[in-house]
């Protein structure tokens, strides 16, 4: 019996071994990685339930250091450029478009980008806004170039992503102090003509995506993988070991 299994220890079947113990490692390692996004992923969760519970805090505290991402935040600031840029390659329930991005300054001499929403590609210009206007909203972190984004060439017009030191850079942007997050609105009172201003961006829903149907995903796929494996090998040796017993 023990000559049937003797094929194992040829180099194909090595390398073989080598290659199916690999892949098992690998769909391990995948799922592992599901679980611990998973973890991560309600961390966050915890944090954004916790803001959005929480009372609104004033403009003036936008760029505290333990300040949660999605906390609310409300007060009144004097408009400097209503359509200071766009935010390009958005989508909204199906539609294409961009996000209007508004420069503001708080009373402290802060300026701040309010997102005012969504924008339907080819529609006009959304209508301007101008003094002073009540905003109420959500404190959203910077978005950094991720490694296969598109780079931020600085135009004046369009831009790919609320990266705030990018958006600093802009030529028209005034030298001064810049709070260093951005405003998700969600109110802002006056709006002006209400059939052109853009719609506000949905609240995010905490959800914990599809991590844990992800992880359990690979970890059949490891567990059928050894499966299958063991059956070809035991196939190997059944038929070898046929093959001894009708030499004998």
């Amino acid at each position: 019996m023990a000559s049937s299994w003797t094929f194992a220890k040829r180099p194909f079947w090595i390398f073989s071994h080598l290659f199916v113990g690999l892949a098992v490692v690998g769909c391990l390692a995948a799922s592992a990685w599901q679980f611990q996004r998973l973890q991560e992923r309600r961390e966050v969760n915890a944090e954004i339930f916790i803001a959005l519970e929480a009372e609104p805090i004033e403009l003036s505290a936008l760029s505290a250091e333990n300040l949660l991402e999605f906390t609310k935040v409300a007060g009144a600031v004097e408009v400097v450029d209503s359509n200071f840029i766009s935010i390009s390659g958005r989508t909204l329930n199906g539609v294409t478009g961009t996000h209007i991005v508004m420069l503001a300054q708080s009373a402290d001499g802060t300026y701040m980008f309010i997102n005012r929403g969504f924008w339907p590609r080819g529609e006009l210009t959304p209508a301007k806004l101008s003094g002073t206007v009540s905003v109420s909203g959500l404190a959203r972190e910077s978005i950094s170039k991720g490694l296969l984004d598109i780079e931020d060439v600085l135009d004046k017009d369009i831009a790919p992503r609320m990266d705030l030191d990018q958006l600093q850079k802009r030529e028209a942007a005034p030298s001064g102090d810049y709070a260093n997050r951005w405003i998700q609105a969600v109110g802002i009172d006056p709006q002006g003509d209400l059939v052109a201003v853009p719609e506000f961006l949905p609240v995010p829903e905490p959800d914990e995506g599809n991590h844990l149907s992800y992880a359990i995903q690979w970890l059949i796929f490891a567990l059928l993988t050894v499966f299958f494996y063991r059956s070809i090998l035991l196939r190997k040796a059944g038929r070898l070991r046929s093959d001894e017993i009708m030499a004998d």
